[in-house]
């Protein structure tokens, strides 16, 4: 609806320039009264699809939309101007003839959406254009590079080599089947890219170290990757770096023997997955403010000496006041005491999240977070619980311990036994908010939050068993 609402808007809005610019000079709107270049900045804030219609209004808007500088092409924009016979190929060819109008000798940003899958006979094609589209816009200097691609698990696109020195480039993002090779003789020069996403895209992990140090501006890095065959070590070296995401994908088997050093002096964020005992702070200077660490299922059966490293890893990050921790409440647990210990070293934390925390084969019997956290930390999310008893003692439990706690976010989705019927998940969230607003708490200042899929509410809005929420409209909508 909301989609449809915005595509009127913009039909009314171009019919209302259509209308002005008919009319003669002394009525001509402020509008077209401006000179092109400003008109052109304009059209680039439209999407491309949009921009181009407005090509109809008159004579002189008839070719502005080719001096817009921000082209975002998403495939999903021109579904309704093609026929479902051959429906890639031609919105290719539509946007092939598009961009190659473009005549901005400077192209700010080129983003491009592609979410479809595409046919075995139809890769050869895709590759071409998509790798001339790169290469012609790294011609025209731009700035900021994105590139989504859905990926079909065909061959990898190559990289253009222009992307390596590309000398404007400030931001770059490559998501999908693209593969980063490059021969030893070749120089990599981004001297000004302040950001990299490199997301599901082949690249060698030496690579990835040669990639940072040509970088001296890097402050934001974004890896997704699939694996390493061989024992390799991975060098992350950014002196500006600033925010960071490793995540090592794939079977976790294939970065047994990988090693991941991280030297970046100034780094504040940092979010961590995978197989984490293959990280490693090489210059750490206490300066990280936040950590996300997203556990393996098979963290816990490793081995003493996989939790050794994990241990010194969670030493290297202990600085921090605001921690993420996805589906490893075992790391609590003071059986595995290698790792349990370290928490103690955590005197800043303030902040913590949980995400798909469940107590399930979990090994303890009254402690499933440790008091030392509980006692100073002031803020809790417990995210995408599963809503049942375990849940209420876990709740019960941070609760009962944590002495300066201001706010606690307690999130379910959905309760997966009710079978999914609207109303039973409705009034199940109004008696589990209930049941949730009346365990007793440590903190006399604590604001309980609930968030469910048809109820807010807080705390400090239930008074006498009664409770004061936002439903989700949608439900009482159908």
């Amino acid at each position: 609806m909301a989609e449809h609402q915005e595509s009127s808007s913009k039909k009314q809005k171009l019919s209302s320039i259509k209308d002005n610019n008919s009319g003669d000079s002394e009525n001509e709107d402020r509008l077209s009264s401006l000179p092109d270049s400003i008109l052109a900045d304009i059209l680039s804030l439209l999407d491309i699809p949009s921009a181009v219609a407005t090509s109809v209004l008159s004579r002189r808007w008839r070719y502005l939309w080719t001096q817009v500088t921000h082209l975002d092409i998403d495939y999903d924009d021109f579904e309704s101007l093609v026929s479902e016979d051959d429906y890639f190929s031609k919105v290719s060819n539509t946007v092939d003839h598009i961009l190659r109008q473009c005549s901005s000798p400077k192209i700010n940003t080129f983003n491009l959406r592609i979410e479809h899958p595409f046919m075995d006979e139809e890769f050869e094609t895709t590759q071409r254009y998509i790798v001339s589209w790169i290469t012609l816009f790294c011609s025209r200097f731009v700035n900021q590079l994105k590139v989504d691609v859905f990926d079909t698990g065909m061959p990898r696109f190559p990289v253009p080599v222009c992307v390596y020195q590309s000398v404007n480039l400030s931001k770059l993002e490559l998501r999908g089947p693209f593969a980063c090779v490059l021969s030893d003789s070749l120089a990599i020069h981004l001297p000004n890219l302040k950001s990299l996403v490199l997301d599901s895209v082949d690249i060698a992990p030496d690579l990835i170290g040669k990639l940072t140090k040509s970088c001296p501006l890097l402050e934001s890095l974004d890896l997704h990757l699939n694996g390493a065959e061989n024992a390799v070590v991975m060098n992350i070296s950014a002196l500006n770096l600033n925010s960071l995401v490793v995540f090592l994908g794939g079977n976790t088997g294939n970065w047994k023997h990988c090693q991941v050093v991280i030297d970046a002096p100034k780094l504040e964020r940092v979010s961590l997955g995978g197989r984490l005992a293959c990280y490693q702070f090489a210059n750490n200077r206490n300066t990280l403010l936040h950590a996300k660490l997203d556990f393996d299922r098979s963290t816990f059966e490793a081995g003493s000496d996989y939790l050794s490293h994990l241990a010194k890893l969670l030493q290297e990050i202990s600085c921090v006041g605001s921690i993420h921790i996805v589906g490893a409440l075992r790391m609590f647990n003071p059986i595995n005491y290698v790792v349990a210990n370290i928490w103690k070293t955590f005197h800043n934390l303030t902040r913590i999240c949980l995400i798909h925390p469940s107590l399930h084969q979990v090994m303890f019997s009254d402690a499933p977070i440790p008091a030392c956290l509980l006692a100073k930390v002031k803020w809790i999310k417990l995210d995408d619980l599963k809503g049942d008893e375990n849940d209420i003692w876990l709740l019960n439990y941070i609760l009962s311990n944590a002495e300066v706690l201001e706010e606690i976010l307690v999130d379910v989705p959905t309760v997966e036994y009710l079978g999914g019927s609207e109303q039973d998940q409705l009034w199940w969230e109004l008696n589990f908010c209930k049941e949730l607003f009346e365990l007793p708490r440590k903190s006399s200042t604590c604001d309980i939050k609930f968030s469910g899929s048809f109820v807010d509410s807080s705390s400090n809005d239930y008074r006498h068993g009664s409770i004061a929420c936002r439903l989700e409209w949608s439900l009482w909508g159908s």
